[in-house]
């Protein structure tokens, strides 16, 4: 994927669904995602990798990173309906998990349908 292309769908997708760029989890999500869109094996090791890396680019710890996330997914969660579907422009329909999802779920779910996304308009 073209970088800025990239960079804009994350922001749109982050936003479609409702994370404020108020809050920090925000940016580490936002962050995370372009990680894992760039390289998807960090879905696999994500306190290993992902997060480490999160930590030196924010300038905090990998366990504050997963927390703040963790944080910032639940809230999420509390204020969707499950199963919900949310239109996001340009890119289809993202449909809320019927529960709440954990991080590396999330990451998944997100870059899926990120990447779904632009082969869909390829």
């Amino acid at each position: 994927m073209e970088a800025a292309a990239l960079d804009h769908d994350v922001t749109i997708l982050l936003l479609a669904l409702g994370f404020s760029p108020k809050n920090i989890g925000y940016h580490y999500l936002r962050q995370a995602l372009w990680l894992t869109l760039q390289d998807p094996s960090m879905l696999e090791l994500i306190t290993k990798n992902l997060y480490p890396d999160l930590a030196k680019t924010f300038g905090t710890k990998p366990t504050d990173i997963e927390r703040t996330i963790r944080f910032t997914v639940g809230e999420w969660y509390k204020e969707k309906v499950p199963g919900t579907q949310i239109p996001v422009q340009g890119m289809g329909l993202f449909q809320i998990p019927t529960d709440c999802p954990s991080n590396q779920s999330l990451f998944k779910f997100l870059t899926t349908f990120l990447q779904e996304a632009h082969t869909s308009l390829s």
